[in-house]
Parts: C-alpha cells; sequence; structure tokens
C-alpha cells in the first residue's frame, strides 16, 4: 500500500468515526417502545407455532373424504337441527384449507414484522435515525402490529373452530350414515 492510498484511508476511517460521534444518543423510551413491540411479535409467533398446523389438514382431508355424502344429504330434506349440525360442520370444514393457509401467512407476516422491529432497534441504538422519523417509524409498526395482533386472534379462533368441529365429527357421520346408504364394499 503506498502512502497516498494509506493516507486516504486514515482520513476516511477518521471522518467515519467522527461522524458517528456526532450522532446522539438513542432515546432509552423509543428504544423500551421497539423492544416491547418485539417482544409481543416474538409471543404472538410463539403461540401460532404452538398449534397443530396439521390440524387444517387433517380437517380438509375428513372434508374431501365425506364431500359426496354432504352432495348427497344436501339434496334431501333435513330437519331443523340436522340441517344446523351439517350446514356449520360442512362449512367450517370446506374453510380449514384456507384457514391453514391463513396461519402460515400469519406467521410468515409476523417474522417479517419482527426483522423489521430488530432493524428499527439497531438503528435507534446506533443513533442512524433522529427522534421525529424514530417516532413517525415506532408510530406505523405499532398500528402494523395490532392489524397483525388481529389477524393472530381471528387464526387462533379458526383453530379453535376447526378444534370444535372436528370433535362433532362422530355426530355428523352418524346423520351422514343414517341419510346417504352407501353400498357395502367388498
Amino acid at each position: 500500500m503506498n502512502r497516498t492510498i494509506r493516507r486516504a484511508a486514515l482520513i476516511a476511517l477518521g471522518s467515519m468515526s467522527l461522524s458517528v460521534g456526532c450522532r446522539g444518543p438513542a432515546d432509552p423510551e423509543q428504544v423500551r417502545t421497539v423492544h416491547t413491540l418485539i417482544a409481543e411479535t416474538e409471543a404472538a409467533m410463539l403461540t401460532l407455532k404452538e398449534l397443530d398446523r396439521g390440524r387444517y389438514d387433517r380437517a380438509d382431508s375428513l372434508f374431501r373424504v365425506d364431500l359426496e355424502r354432504y352432495d348427497a344429504v344436501f339434496t334431501d330434506t333435513l330437519t331443523p337441527e340436522e340441517a344446523s349440525v351439517l350446514g356449520q360442520h360442512y362449512l367450517t370444514m370446506r374453510s380449514a384449507a384456507a384457514m391453514g393457509r391463513d396461519h402460515d401467512r400469519i406467521i410468515a407476516e409476523l417474522a417479517i414484522s419482527g426483522q423489521r422491529l430488530r432493524a428499527l432497534r439497531s438503528d435507534l441504538s446506533t443513533g442512524l435515525i433522529d427522534g421525529p422519523r424514530a417516532a413517525a417509524a415506532i408510530a406505523t409498526e405499532r398500528t402494523l402490529l395490532r392489524e397483525l395482533m388481529t389477524n393472530v386472534q381471528r387464526c387462533i379462533d379458526n383453530y379453535r373452530m376447526i378444534q370444535r368441529t372436528v370433535g362433532t365429527q362422530p355426530r355428523v357421520d352418524s346423520l351422514l350414515d343414517s341419510r346417504v346408504k352407501t353400498p357395502v364394499r367388498r
């Protein structure tokens, strides 16, 4: 390395250290707020990951197996109770695959939100973002996370609904069997 290049490198390094030294300290309250948002995001992700994702696939498989029997039963007159039980079961099970895709999408959105929040925390900690811009970014992230948490709750509600619906499968099978006479397979 010749003397000119060495001198230019030292000047560049010196100016970088001066620019870092001129940055203001991070606002501890903003850093704490972002840390709280990260914790909420991670907790929501852990909650969704603890749910049995395969439940949606199994419910969809059960629905597909019973689809012909539903078609046969729905062409006949049902009592109000039978119509209510079978109709609710049909509608919920028909939605199982879409609920599973929603579950996956929400987990992916939580992961992206967590990455953005960690980057924001890093920018705040190193002073790369000033107070007013940080406040605007935090407000935006808070709004996005609020909407995402609504989707997380909907996902949990869907999971519970699938769980309850699959629990009624024996009753539904009994109703379908009593209404649809399937030939004995040999």
